[in-house]
């Protein structure tokens, strides 16, 4: 990653606090998250299941991406002065290939009347098109997380997040495949997760499996109202009741 969006000698990202401290940095952020998950449990973000809604999703995932980034290129490619073999959607066609992954998602009708095994196997190739995607500098883990959770929600079903947690290495090498072009790892992962009906787990646990609850329940302070909701612009307001593949844009070492 470019040391312009770092600390000099250092892999922190740079953020509005000045926290420049490695472990300084990541208890602030899994407070955010936890803040963020908290909210959206509450309150979805109204969208329309395209690039906005993914990025507003979880707002601590920071700017545009505007550098080459692969899985993990944060730390290993400052190591090793090398690109990832596996990248992420090249800057340049971010806009003609979120275009193109949110189109697909909406030919699937979002995922809704469909046979639980079709449901699984499209939600983890659409789970693969969005990792491989990755449009923000940092946070796109958590802000899928949180896209998928609502999508998955207004399809009639639900994921137990908590399951997903204990078995978070092998769902995150089941997603690395699918950014690969393999989502059949990430289908059987999905398989054992998605329950029919509503919500069965927590913000906590929507967050992620680095999120320690003791550290996330001191950032509940200033959550929004019940009874708003989230726009895509990131504000707060009452509720109103009212291919080419994306491989195709990336090199693969």
């Amino acid at each position: 990653m470019p040391s312009k969006y770092t600390y000099p000698d250092s892999e922190v990202l740079r953020n509005k606090f000045g926290l420049q401290d490695a472990q300084e940095a990541h208890v602030m952020e899994t407070r955010l998250a936890y803040v963020r998950a908290a909210e959206l449990v509450q309150n979805p973000v109204q969208g329309n299941y395209d690039l906005k809604h993914l990025i507003c999703s979880m707002s601590t995932a920071g700017c545009s991406r505007t550098c080459t980034t692969g899985p993990g290129s944060s730390a290993t490619c400052r190591r090793t002065r090398r690109p990832p073999q596996l990248v992420h959607c090249l800057p340049e066609h971010l806009e003609e290939q979120s275009r193109f992954v949110f189109r697909q998602l909406q030919r699937d009708d979002l995922l809704r009347g469909m046979r639980d095994e079709q449901f699984n196997d499209r939600l983890a190739y659409h789970w693969g098109e969005l990792t491989a995607l990755h449009p923000s500098l940092n946070g796109n883990t958590r802000s899928q997380r949180v896209f998928v959770d609502q999508l998955t929600q207004q399809a009639g079903r639900s994921i137990d997040w908590a399951a997903v947690n204990q078995n978070a290495q092998a769902f995150k090498t089941a997603r690395l495949r699918a950014h690969a072009g393999d989502h059949l790892p990430l289908r059987d992962q999905v398989a054992q997760v998605v329950r029919p009906g509503g919500r069965t787990t927590t913000g906590v646990e929507l967050a992620g499996p680095s999120v320690d609850p003791k550290v996330a329940e001191a950032a509940l302070s200033g959550l929004a109202a019940p009874g708003a909701t989230t726009t895509q612009s990131g504000t707060t307001t009452k509720e109103n009741p009212t291919k080419p593949r994306t491989r195709g844009g990336q090199e693969l070492g």
